[in-house]
């Protein structure tokens, strides 16, 4: 099923405001169906890869806001396990910049109508994580953001610029979430930020609780 104009799409990305422009088609199909949504991050992540989208080469430093962290948000991908970077990365930019962009909060240092600009890389290519670290579910764990970088996860300004934000992958909502990445999720958190009151734990969404 063809959900939208690709070939618009390819055109129109190429321009700095494509977000401006892209603004009601994009929240049409990815608060829709979910063929929709996945057609439409599909799309992002293949003109992330392939460098056809206009992005910002330079912009705010974000990471300026940074403050001692006091605490950590667990997710979920919602989404079969073995998720890429890159759709992770494609995803962060739909959910999180592009509505930044959008709509400026107060004393946001960019316009509308700026190129978007996250200022962390991979490598060579400009990338929009939410989390700082991916638990997967064979009990490895991949770090996305730096601990003095911000991920733009929560919708909340204040606590993403204090907190770390793990994500599992998966969707646990009807199904227990594997003893192995619990195994993880508590090595990590006791390795990295054991100094995060549990009190300071916070579970996103319906997700299982865990004994700390």
């Amino acid at each position: 099923m063809q959900h939208f104009d690709h070939d618009k799409w390819k055109e129109v990305i190429s321009q700095h405001d494509w977000y401006l422009i892209l603004r009601d088609e994009l929240a049409e199909l990815l608060h829709g169906e979910e063929a929709g949504k996945e057609a439409v991050e599909q799309f992002f992540e293949t003109a992330l890869h392939d460098r056809t989208i206009m992005l910002g080469v330079i912009g705010p430093n974000w990471d300026r806001e940074r403050k001692p962290i006091d605490t950590i948000v667990i997710y979920q991908t919602h989404r079969p396990s073995g998720i890429s970077w890159r759709r992770l990365s494609a995803m962060g930019l739909l959910s999180a910049y592009v509505p930044r962009y959008i709509s400026p909060p107060p004393g946001a240092p960019q316009k509308i109508g700026d190129p978007i600009y996250a200022h962390h890389l991979r490598g060579a290519e400009q990338v929009f994580y939410l989390y700082h670290w991916l638990v997967r579910q064979d009990g490895s764990m991949e770090r996305f953001l730096g601990d003095h970088e911000i991920g733009w996860h929560s919708g909340d300004r204040e606590l993403d610029a204090k907190s770390i934000a793990i994500c599992l992958d998966g969707n646990f909502d009807k199904t227990p979430i594997p003893e192995i990445m619990q195994k993880t999720l508590h090595a990590l958190i006791d390795e990295h930020y054991h100094h995060v009151a549990p009190e300071h734990l916070v579970f996103n969404g319906s997700q299982k609780q865990f004994v700390f």
